[in-house]
């Protein structure tokens, strides 16, 4: 049976524009599922969107995830960009970014949970 291994990471408003490592996807895996919790409400009154990637290309795995919509609690859960083996010889970071348009938030947090299988 293949190990099903968990990232999470916890980012708040005050992350904008930074590339956040996540964490470290071991070798001969594959993302599973992505899913983003909203414990607080992003309160921008533009789109805060979140990219879930690698370095380089930070919405390989994820593009646009709409955090501004999501309320406190609420649960959202993204399919990950078919990607297969993420690498069969080396360990691959995952990055996290926060963009927006318009004013930035005051207040938001969400955790981002990745599920992955290595093989």
């Amino acid at each position: 049976m293949s190990p099903i291994l968990t990232i999470a990471k916890n980012i708040t408003y005050s992350d904008y524009g930074s590339d956040i490592l996540a964490g470290t996807i071991p070798p001969n895996s594959i993302i599973n599922a992505i899913s983003v919790q909203v414990p607080t409400a992003f309160n921008a009154p533009g789109t805060d969107l979140l990219q879930i990637g690698i370095s380089g290309d930070t919405d390989y795995f994820a593009a646009n995830t709409e955090l501004a919509t999501a309320t406190s609690g609420a649960t959202v859960t993204r399919t990950a960009a078919s990607r297969g083996v993420i690498s069969a010889t080396a360990s691959t970071d995952v990055y996290l970014e926060i963009t927006h348009s318009g004013t930035s938030a005051s207040a938001g947090s969400a955790y981002v949970i990745i599920e992955c299988i290595q093989l």
